[in-house]
Formats: C-alpha cells, sequence, structure tokens
C-alpha cells in the first residue's frame, strides 16, 4: 500500500516529492509503533529506496537572464506574491521563513527579521538584517487591521506559494525570455533553487563561506555553536548589500 502511494507520485515525474512523502509516512507508522498503537511499523525504507531511487543532490542556479525574467515575471503576479518572491531573491532564506513572517519579528528601526527558534530549522532564533530593497518592499506591503502577518491576501492568513502559482510565474518567466529569443526555454526549477542561487552568487561576490552559510541561517559546527553566540549581523548585512548591489546590475542596469 504504501508503495503504491510513492510509486504513483514518482510516475508523475516527481521523485523527490515521492521520496519526502515515503519519508513522512515513515515517521508516522514509526511514531504509531513507538506509542504501541500498532506492533510494528510497515513502513521499509529500503523498499522504498530499491523502488523509487535514491534521493539526487539538487544544483539549479539561476543565470543572469533568468534572473532578469524571475524578476520581471514577479511583478504581474500580484503585489503580495511579487513581495515574497523579490524578498527571497534578495535575502537568500527559505520560503516560509519569509511567507510566514510576523510584523512581531521584523525591527523596521534596526533593519532585522528574526525569525524565532520555534519557526526556524535550529535551536537558536535566525536573525536576518534587511537591506534597503527589502526594506523598500516591507514598507510598501499593504497592512491589515489586526493582522499579525506580514504577507497575507485577505489579512486572515498568511500567504501561501502553491503550485498554481508557481506556475503561473513559470508561464510569465518563459514569456519574459521569449520576448527576446523565440527559442528561449528555461530548465525546471523549484523555490528552494532561489536559495542555492542567492549562496551561490555570494561565494562569487567573494563573501567567505562562514559568513555566506550564517546569512542563508545554515547550522555553524557544534563547537561554534557552543562558544560563538553572536548574530554576525554586521557582516551579514555586508554580505547580502553587496548581493543586492549586484542583483540590482543585473535586473535594472545600476
Amino acid at each position: 500500500d504504501i508503495l503504491q502511494v510513492v510509486e504513483s507520485i514518482r510516475d508523475r515525474g516527481a521523485q523527490r516529492q515521492a521520496l519526502n512523502m515515503a519519508q513522512k509516512i515513515g515517521t508516522f507508522f514509526n511514531w504509531c509503533a513507538d506509542d504501541e498503537i500498532i506492533p510494528t511499523s510497515p513502513y521499509r525504507p529500503k523498499r522504498v529506496t530499491i523502488a523509487i531511487g535514491q534521493r539526487q543532490s539538487r544544483e539549479r542556479v539561476f543565470t543572469d537572464d533568468e534572473i532578469r525574467a524571475f524578476w520581471k515575471a514577479a511583478d504581474d503576479l500580484g503585489p503580495i506574491y511579487c513581495d515574497v518572491y523579490r524578498t527571497l531573491l534578495l535575502t537568500g532564506q527559505r520560503l516560509n521563513d519569509i511567507a510566514k513572517a510576523s510584523w512581531s519579528e521584523i525591527d523596521l528601526e534596526r533593519k532585522t527579521l528574526t525569525v524565532p527558534k520555534e519557526r526556524f530549522k535550529s535551536d537558536r532564533d535566525h536573525v536576518i538584517p534587511l537591506t534597503d530593497d527589502v526594506v523598500a518592499i516591507l514598507s510598501g506591503v499593504k497592512r491589515w487591521k489586526n493582522c499579525p502577518w506580514v504577507f497575507s491576501l485577505n489579512g486572515k492568513v498568511p500567504v501561501t506559494i502553491g503550485d498554481k502559482v508557481k506556475r503561473r510565474l513559470d508561464e510569465k518567466m518563459l514569456a519574459v525570455m521569449k520576448d527576446g529569443d523565440d527559442e528561449a526555454t528555461i530548465a525546471p526549477w523549484v523555490n528552494h533553487d532561489l536559495r542555492r542561487t542567492v549562496r551561490t552568487r555570494l561565494s562569487e561576490l567573494d563573501v567567505m563561506d562562514e559568513v555566506a552559510e550564517a546569512v542563508i541561517g545554515h547550522m555553524p559546527t557544534k563547537l561554534n555553536r557552543t562558544y560563538n553566540h553572536s548574530d554576525r549581523l554586521r557582516v551579514k548585512l555586508e554580505a547580502l548589500t553587496r548581493w543586492q548591489g549586484a542583483l540590482r546590475a543585473i535586473v535594472g542596469g545600476e
């Protein structure tokens, strides 16, 4: 039964999603077994690996032309979706760290967004310095009365970036690319590839690896976590400001 579910996902060309779903199924049944709801888990990771294959590391990074197309196409999605996507490219953060951000996490005077550890993949808060372009985006966001979230379409729940929105963005990006070249194509990409693009560009801008990793919130070594509790705000801001300038040059010729 488990294989039937994950193989059907694989068969529609979503191997990574099939593996993610299998992992969640396994977690659920292990919990059931641990709580003695069932005698043993029916999930067999080796059988799933044989049927679905190994997870392949993604290497997708946007080219300058794709970044220009992305930036322009995002503008056609509507203000909230555009704001989220552009903020992702400016900061290199995970999708929901931005899309689910609340106003209580933002300090516009200090120019920071602090993702609390409860919402972040870590045992500590993640402080993101906000460049001028990000502050400009946040300052222009429509604020709903009594709504805690920064990005919301109705003032009741935070925005969700689903497959429908992503497909619209893909279509608009391709249209922008084809405007200058009828033969233009765009290789498939996922939202997380924006994060990889920012991390790669930071290295190309001579940002030290340790700083670039801190910018996107990757976990430092255990020893570093134990003895170094600095949020490295200044150097992270310098790195993102450098990327902001490079991005301006790519999308606007500045």
